[in-house]
């Protein structure tokens, strides 16, 4: 028994002697101090990010949504004219056949000028390339 005594003195004078050197009492943490401004560049970064993602988002939904037909002046005066003049009993044009084709004579056709060339293939037509002839070659003089 006396040798538990004399381990458990010996371990309390261990124990008060560290405890004196140390500024902090056994048993207990010490805080670590914090980094100010290491990962604040992070979030800010990130924050910027978010906040561009979410404006494009909300520009992109307002560009898609549906939008109102407008009404020109010009609409306006076309749907008056439209109200005084008389309705019309005739047939729908569209949905009306088309007359039957009569056939062409023969000198007829033969008469018929060929179309104009268009408006924008004409200086193409105006230019000319010239092609230089080409001597014929000459044959090889030698013995097979």
């Amino acid at each position: 028994m006396s040798l538990v005594n004399r381990m458990l003195r010996d371990l309390d004078r261990r124990q008060a002697i560290d405890a004196a050197s140390a500024d902090v009492p056994p048993g207990q943490v010490r805080v670590v101090p914090r980094f100010p401004g290491r990962r604040e560049w992070f979030w800010r970064i990130v924050a910027a990010l978010l906040l561009v993602s979410v404006a494009w988002v909300v520009w992109v939904t307002y560009e898609l949504r549906p939008r109102p037909a407008l009404a020109t002046p010009l609409a306006f005066n076309s749907a008056e004219e439209a109200k005084r003049r008389p309705v019309q009993s005739a047939p729908d044009p569209a949905l009306a056949a088309p007359p039957p084709a009569q056939p062409v004579p023969p000198q007829q056709a033969a008469a018929v000028p060929p179309p104009a060339p268009l408006e924008f293939m004409k200086l193409a037509q105006l230019i000319e390339t010239p092609i230089p002839d080409r001597p014929a070659p000459k044959p090889k003089s030698g013995a097979p």
